[in-house]
């Protein structure tokens, strides 16, 4: 597992180090943190120890023709995650990455798995 792999798990299932004072010095009230600590689980269960399974660029909004691609991974159990601008899901959002010696972005506007196997079908 990789450095930043084993930083995530850290983070989410040592909930001692979450800060119970937010930025400006005031307490979190106990239902501001059972409701930060359920998607804390949330992403446990969706996502520790998931082997994924396909990983591709996807057209985010086909009804829309200046829609970009994004990112989309599916994980083991068939569930799929795409990487959006916000959580209302309106445009697809980029992947950034980081491990101890290197970091980057898989970006949007990757040409879709649709486009590529067209390319690779008339370039036999």
């Amino acid at each position: 597992m990789h450095s930043s792999c084993c930083l995530l798990h850290r983070l989410f299932t040592d909930l001692s180090i979450m800060s119970l004072t937010n930025k400006k010095g005031k307490k979190m009230k106990k239902d501001s943190f059972e409701r930060n600590n359920s998607w804390y689980l949330k992403a446990q269960n969706l996502l520790l120890n998931k082997k994924i399974t396909n990983v591709q660029w996807q057209t985010w909004d086909t009804d829309d023709e200046y829609s970009s691609t994004g990112l989309v991974f599916e994980v083991e159990g068939g569930t799929t995650f795409f990487l959006s601008s916000d959580d209302e899901g309106n445009d697809a959002g980029a992947l950034h990455w980081q491990t101890e010696k290197d970091y980057g972005v898989l970006p949007v506007g990757v040409a879709s798995i649709d486009e590529m196997r067209k390319y690779v079908k008339e370039n036999k």
